[in-house]
């Protein structure tokens, strides 16, 4: 329950937002609570994370937040351990992808083998080693069991900056979808309203910062008609000024009044309708009035 948006723009720079609605299931319930902003100026966000020391490549969650967290901070050590070992590597965010499956596979088949292979007193090593011993419908049950483990739904966007330019997937569980064509890319229940926006808009990966920021933020806070979405928007940056680095841009919704800028422009949206409305009303009624005056043929 949550809304997720990045977007590529010209000078090779990404853009994003997110809302800050977090989701986690306890032993009785789903629980879904937004934490409030704690600083403005902040470079920190709750849905956002950068996994690399360069801060080149961001990480963006959608559902779960448990298997997520646990997800995001074993590629952090993992990454961190190896740029130790390797300091001059420069990841790429094809790589952060298939590091990001490698652990949700992991974690899944770890969840598997607790559920369906513990009670047998069995783990997946001894599994394979007694096959022979199974029935052939007993194993086979099993082995479905833990091919199609149902896991928590979870949504990610990894995005970032490499040696050949920006880049930006989509994963919907361990199953990744390159998105570096189209431009843009939204996960969460808020994402269908989202993208909508840049759709209409005829959204290129070319198009200058300042509308495809504008687009980003106007995008999250259409999707907030979705329930579940948080009504707190975080705003972020990679590139720009010869750096790759991640940069919170929260600053810039107070500095440059985004909320107030967006307010207005929806209040001209409505009052241009309503003009339009009113228009065509006119227009309809001097059509009916003339044809009272002057009515048609009989055939």
């Amino acid at each position: 329950m949550t809304v997720c948006i990045a977007a590529i723009c010209e000078h090779n720079l990404i853009v994003g937002a997110s809302d800050r609605m977090l989701t986690a299931h306890t032993v009785r319930d789903v629980v879904e609570f937004e934490p409030a902003r704690t600083s403005t100026g902040a470079n920190f966000t709750f849905k956002v994370t950068p996994i690399n020391s360069a801060q080149s490549i961001a990480m963006m969650m959608a559902g779960d937040s448990d298997i997520q967290a646990e997800i995001v901070l074993r590629m952090m050590r993992f990454i961190e351990a190896l740029e130790k070992q390797s300091p001059r590597k420069h990841w790429s965010v094809e790589e952060a992808v298939n590091l990001y499956i490698d652990f949700y596979n992991q974690i899944k088949a770890r969840r598997a083998a607790s559920a369906i292979l513990a009670p047998l007193n069995l783990d997946s090593d001894t599994f394979i080693k007694r096959q022979r011993e199974m029935l052939d419908s007993f194993a086979e049950t099993i082995g479905r069991g833990l091919m199609e483990f149902p896991m928590p739904g979870v949504e990610t966007i990894i995005t970032g900056i490499d040696d050949f330019g920006p880049h930006l997937y989509v994963l919907a569980g361990n199953e990744p979808r390159c998105c570096d064509a189209i431009g843009f890319a939204a996960i969460g229940i808020g994402a269908s309203h989202a993208e909508l926006q840049f759709m209409l808009r005829g959204y290129t990966r070319i198009v200058p910062q300042e509308e495809a920021l504008w687009l980003t933020y106007m995008a999250k806070r259409k999707s907030e008609i979705a329930p579940g979405v948080g009504k707190i928007t975080d705003l972020f940056r990679i590139g720009g000024t010869g750096k790759c680095k991640y940069q919170s841009l929260n600053d810039l919704l107070d500095k440059m009044q985004l909320d107030k800028l967006y307010a207005d422009f929806e209040a001209r949206q409505s009052c241009a309708f309503q003009e339009a409305q009113q228009t065509l009303k006119r227009l309809l009624e001097k059509i009916v009035a003339e044809r009272k005056r002057n009515p048609p043929d009989q055939p």
